[in-house]
This record gives C-alpha cells, structure tokens and sequence, in this order.
C-alpha cells in the first residue's frame, strides 16, 4: 500500500511541474493596484512641451491678440494680425510640397467615385421622398449591362 501512495505523490508532482513548466503566468505591473488605471505620463505617451518647436514671441502676441473681439481692438493691433496671417500663408504656399502624379491621379479618382455615389445616393432617396409625398412608387433603377 505504501507503494502505491508513493507513486500517486510523485507522479502528482511531475504532472504539477509539468504543469508549472508549460504554463504562461502574469502576476502585472509592480505596485499597480486593482482597476486603477495608468496615467499617459505614467506610460510614457506624454510629450512635454519643450518638445516641439516653441512658438516666436511675435506669434504668441499675435495668438493673444486674436482672442480679443474685433471691436476691441485698434487698427495697428488688427494690421499687426493681418500682416503676421498674410506672411504665414504666403510662406505655407511658398514651401508647399509637390504632390507626385500618382497620387494626385489616385486622389483625383477617389473625387470623382466618391461624387458619383454621393449623386446616385441623393437622386434615389429625392426620387423616394418626391414618390411619397405623391403617393405613387418609383419604379427599381434599371442596372446598365454591358
């Protein structure tokens, strides 16, 4: 009988290891509670703001000066505004990246699919809610063939 006791224990125990040894096990992230999220800091996803480039001392006064209502400012305040939106638009159109042929051919078509559906779509549903406020049906669109 002693026998058969001690080999149920170790055939448990290699069939435990096994076990242990082909399993995949997680115990989280050190410290973190249950259902307590982590922050975007504390995942490391925040930019700081000295990152990016920092905004030229005219810009933030510009930016300042737009937040006002136009009827509060003066007529120097407004050409300042105007002259800095005129030169950062010159210079967007100026530095204006050429697009390559393909995809402008490619953009060009998605323009054109994308208007034939929206006018097919809004010619059905007019056709639909003139026939109803008519009270008369409108025939099924005959498919082209061919």
């Amino acid at each position: 009988m002693m026998l058969k006791n001690s080999t149920s224990v170790e055939l448990d125990s290699l069939i435990l290891d096994a076990l242990c040894k082909n399993s995949l096990t997680h115990h989280g992230i050190k410290g973190q509670k249950w259902g307590v999220r982590r922050t975007a800091g504390q995942l490391g996803r925040v930019k700081s703001k000295l990152s990016g480039d920092p905004e030229s001392a005219d810009r933030k006064k510009i930016s300042n000066l737009k937040k006002k209502n136009a009827k509060s400012l003066s007529n120097k305040e407004l050409i300042e505004i105007n002259k800095r939106l005129q030169m950062e638009k010159q210079y967007k159109d100026l530095t204006k990246k050429e697009v390559s042929k393909g995809k402008k051919f490619v953009a060009d078509i998605m323009v054109k699919s994308a208007t034939s559906a929206l006018t097919t779509f809004t010619t059905a549903q007019m056709n639909k809610g003139i026939a109803k406020a008519m009270g008369t049906t409108v025939p099924a669109a005959k498919k082209k063939t061919g």
